[in-house]
């Protein structure tokens, strides 16, 4: 008999909204996506320095509701709902985290 997954943590997204822009080659053509919430992770010392020894840069990780339409090749524009900043972010590397509640994106980003 089959049991069913138990789910290992939940996730909250009360840090901020952002705006996903498709881009080409570093310019943004189009917002394909607008207020998203998303909630700030703590990144790891073995992922910062996997990604420092691959020739990445890590600034920060978000957690966001799983969805299919945000790709590498965006770029996210933050709003934090504590400074009411927005910020410009690349994005590294995008986990999709099955095990949590609810399904959620795990997305690493870097300034431009």
């Amino acid at each position: 008999m089959l049991k069913a997954k138990t789910v290992k943590q939940s996730e909250t997204f009360n840090d901020g909204v952002l705006n996903v822009c498709q881009s080409k080659d570093g310019v943004i053509i189009e917002n394909k996506a607008n207020s998203i919430r998303f909630g700030n992770k703590t990144y790891g010392v073995q992922r910062f320095f996997k990604a420092e020894a691959s020739g990445n840069q890590i600034d920060r990780m978000i957690a966001t509701p799983f969805n299919d339409f945000i790709n590498r090749e965006d770029i996210l524009e933050l709003t934090d709902f504590k400074d009411n900043v927005k910020k410009l972010y690349e994005i590294v590397m995008i986990q999709k985290i099955f095990d949590s509640a609810p399904k959620s994106l795990l997305i690493t980003l870097k300034k431009t």
